[in-house]
Parts: structure tokens; C-alpha cells; sequence
């Protein structure tokens, strides 16, 4: 395939596991890709499931707020 057997492209992606209420959420991305991208996806996930608050009219994925062991992660942090 040209791929050099020592190269693999797929080392730098990782799954992040989401939870919300009882649903579980697994998105694909690349361990250099910033948390707004992210939530850009979950959000995306999150409305095409119908999952969005019912009172969330203007609900948006810069709304939402990701956590790591009680620690808020940053929009532009990785």
C-alpha cells in the first residue's frame, strides 16, 4: 500500500468515551485535535439522536462542558 511498515497513521487517534445520563457516547480523534472539535461532534451526535434538551433552543456546542476527573478541559486545549 506505500505504507512503511513502521509508519502506522492511525497511532495518533484515540477513542474518548462520553457519558450523559444513560447514554455513551465513543468518538474517534486524533490526540492532537482540540476539545472544540470535539464537542462540535458530540453535539452533532447528541441532535441527530434527538437527545437535545427539550427547553435548548439555542442550545449550541460551545454549551457544552467536558470533564476529566473533576477537571473542566478548555476549548483550545488538546
Amino acid at each position: 500500500l506505500g505504507m512503511n511498515k513502521n509508519t502506522n497513521p492511525l497511532k495518533d487517534y484515540i477513542y474518548v468515551k462520553i457519558k450523559k445520563d444513560s447514554d455513551t457516547y465513543f468518538i474517534a480523534c486524533n490526540k492532537k485535535d482540540p476539545v472544540q472539535g470535539l464537542k462540535a461532534r458530540l453535539f452533532s451526535m447528541i441532535k441527530t439522536a434527538g437527545k437535545l434538551p427539550k427547553d435548548a433552543e439555542d442550545f449550541e456546542a460551545k454549551d457544552i462542558l467536558l470533564y476529566i476527573k473533576d477537571r473542566s478541559l478548555e476549548d483550545h486545549s488538546s
